[in-house]
């Protein structure tokens, strides 16, 4: 599994169209590699993710174009295990965001 982080804002359709939601559906994911995550002690994951988390929400000024604030950050291990970080790189004790994913297909 390619790891990632989810940006969760709690959205909530109101006459978006699936085509703007589509195309900015990237903006909610966060790529890591997987090489990289790999040699790391699960410790030092964690710690990689809550830095990467911190930074994205200063940088996007805690919000998404379309999205909307961000609310938490939900990442994916390459073991398939999740984990759920609050916005300022906290990681919380239980997963609580659901993922949903914008996609359009011909």
């Amino acid at each position: 599994m390619t790891p990632y982080i989810f940006v969760d804002t709690g959205f909530k359709r109101k006459g978006q169209t699936i085509i703007s939601m589509a195309a900015m559906e990237p903006k909610r994911h966060i790529t890591l590699h997987t090489e990289e995550i790999a040699s790391l002690l699960l410790d030092e994951v964690l710690q990689k993710v809550a830095d990467i988390v911190r930074v994205h929400y200063r940088e996007s000024g805690g919000c998404l174009p379309l999205w909307g604030k961000i609310q938490y950050y939900l990442y994916h291990h390459i073991d398939g295990t999740d984990y759920q970080f609050q916005t300022d790189g906290t990681l919380c004790d239980s997963v609580t965001v659901s993922e949903s994913i914008a996609r359009m297909s011909l």
